[in-house]
């Protein structure tokens, strides 16, 4: 059916399907690609060699720190969760104070609770999406503004792209790519991705090669020390509902940090 349908609508298709995959996955730079143009009649598409199949565990740097850095790290997140969830604090006193009934306060309560979210950083921002796929749980107008979670992410600058892919890669932007999109296509949880066009000499195909549409995928700032401590609160959470709210949750504990560890591994 899909050779019947004009170039132009495979093309939209590919790059939305393109689009969707990239979203979610985070923890250092790496970039991987997917193709923008479809090849020209008669031309054979090149295949790449298979990447191996990486390492099943996943062993986070914060796991080698010593205890002291580990100590001063925690201390340091933990004033930093306070202030960003101070905001959700002050509108849920309100809105306990003023009614639940008050349209007014319980819409700047859903709006807190949707910006410190995404602003508390991956962990928090995946349970918040874990937590949008239980209607059962929670009223709809919480499982509307969990929802949104699931869609883009804020974004990082473009100068915090170009100094990790920096510090990364050794190499600039512009000794890697003729053309670099500062506008990320997609931002996820943990990262976002630009498109971008390597140059002749990086070609993925080797120098001079035809594969250099490339997809850049860069991790956000500190997502990766952030979301490992982020891990132990969103449990601790957990515990307390299930003790005193008598809430159960929709998945245990190894498969959400599994889910977590994966999208920080760019080499999966």
């Amino acid at each position: 059916v899909l050779q019947k349908r004009s170039p132009s609508i495979l093309l939209q298709l590919s790059v939305a399907s393109a689009a969707t995959a990239a979203i979610g996955f985070g923890s250092q730079v790496a970039y991987r690609f997917w193709f923008l143009r479809l090849p020209p009649d008669g031309e054979d598409e090149i295949e790449l060699p298979v990447v191996p199949e990486p390492s099943k565990h996943f062993v986070h740097p914060y796991e080698n720190w010593p205890w002291y850095r580990k100590a001063w790290f925690a201390l340091k997140r933990s004033v930093f969760l306070a202030w960003i969830f101070a905001p959700l604090v002050r509108a849920s006193t309100c809105l306990l104070i003023f009614g639940k009934a008050n349209q007014t306060w319980r819409d700047y309560w859903l709006q807190q609770v949707l910006d410190c979210t995404q602003n508390a950083g991956a962990a928090f921002q995946k349970f918040g999406q874990w937590l949008s796929m239980r209607p059962d749980m929670f009223p709809p107008d919480v499982i509307h503004v969990l929802s949104k979670l699931r869609a883009d992410a804020p974004a990082h600058s473009a100068s915090v792209s170009r100094r990790m892919l920096k510090e990364n890669l050794g190499h600039s932007v512009e000794e890697l790519f003729e053309e670099f999109d500062e506008e990320p296509v997609a931002s996820g949880s943990v990262g976002q991705v630009h498109r971008a066009r390597l140059r002749a000499e990086h070609a993925l195909d080797g120098p001079d090669g035809k594969l250099r549409d490339v997809a850049v995928k860069v991790q956000h700032p500190s997502v990766v020390d952030s979301a490992f401590m982020d891990l132990s609160i969103v449990w601790k959470v957990v515990e307390f509902s299930e003790k005193f709210l008598h809430m159960t949750m929709p998945f245990d504990r190894g498969d959400f940090d599994e889910v977590i560890q994966a999208q920080m591994d760019f080499t999966r």
